[in-house]
């Protein structure tokens, strides 16, 4: 079970570094033209591509290495929407930086050992079938944002 706890107020992912967020990981909503992009993980069903931010490495360079490495998009935005603090149990939770990415083609993704499968949906399915419980929730901010910008 993995829940938003809290939309958190920065403008960027450095402005929520400066105030002492932790960003751990991020998430991306890709979007081709009006599909969404998903990938199937192994265990965990349908969900948006995303990960750890690696020691050393921006937030922009986690979530742009992560787009390619789930998914094999080639893209011609990657835009920053909002930090999550998203929340597994009382014990465990994260911060996390969520994008949109406009993506314009789609290669063979490189990360076989997690993710099955990418596919593209006109709509989220069923959340039965999500990882996810949010994904609802991070897919509706993202969408927003992304028509905002249009």
């Amino acid at each position: 079970m993995m829940k938003i706890k809290k939309v958190l107020p920065y403008a960027s992912p450095e402005e929520a570094q400066q105030a002492g967020e932790h960003i751990q990981a991020v998430i991306i909503v890709p979007f081709l033209g009006d599909k969404i992009v998903l990938c199937r993980n192994r265990w965990r069903g349908w969900e948006f591509p995303g990960g750890g931010v690696e020691w050393g490495e921006s937030v922009y360079s986690a979530a742009g290495r992560e787009l390619v490495e789930e998914t094999g998009a080639e893209f011609t935005s990657l835009e920053f929407v909002q930090v999550l603090w998203l929340e597994r149990n009382i014990y465990r939770s994260l911060k996390i930086a969520l994008f949109y990415a406009e993506v314009i083609h789609l290669n063979s993704h490189h990360d076989f050992y997690e993710i099955m499968e990418v596919k593209l949906f006109q709509d989220l399915p069923s959340p039965r079938l999500l990882s996810y419980e949010c994904e609802g929730e991070i897919y509706q901010i993202a969408l927003d944002a992304y028509r905002k910008a249009a």
